[in-house]
């Protein structure tokens, strides 16, 4: 099965340094209306140190992991035949700009379907500050296979 080569890839860990520019650019491009996600002042008004990371913007930022297709490749699945399925954020603490957030990105499960023409495959990430876990991101993927293994 090709769920054999990828479940309980360990992807490579990496650390990013959120950039208030970009947190404003991105709340900005969702239509995001409330200030603490734009405006320091107003997000230091609420009792946060810098603006506040709007909920969706951690899956903005693991597009820059290293290798970011590695577990599609290994599947030997092209990226024309992938599409976003679904997504969940758990959230155990508000994240900031400003902050350098660490991601620990793991495949825990690929199963196909449909006499093995649609696969899905989970992505779990851990995002921690300081060593301190901040949320639980999932991200599942269908992938068409033109054949059968």
């Amino acid at each position: 099965m090709r769920g054999d080569r990828v479940i309980g890839l360990q992807l490579p860990e990496f650390e990013v340094t959120v950039q208030r520019s970009e947190v404003v650019d991105f709340a900005t491009a969702i239509g995001e209306q409330r200030r603490q996600f734009i405006d320091v002042e107003a997000a230091r008004e609420a009792g946060h140190p810098d603006v506040l990371l709007p909920p969706t913007y951690l899956f903005a930022l693991e597009f820059k992991r290293p290798q970011p297709y590695l577990a599609v490749e290994l599947l030997g699945a092209s990226l024309s035949s992938v599409l976003h399925a679904e997504q969940y954020f758990g959230y155990r603490a508000p994240c900031h700009a400003g902050e350098t957030l660490r991601f620990d990105p793991k495949i825990d499960d690929y199963v196909e379907k449909s006499q093995g023409r649609l696969g899905f495959l989970r992505r779990r990430t851990t995002v921690s500050r300081a060593g301190d876990e901040v949320a639980i991101l999932e991200n599942l993927l269908a992938i068409r296979w033109d054949v059968n293994p």
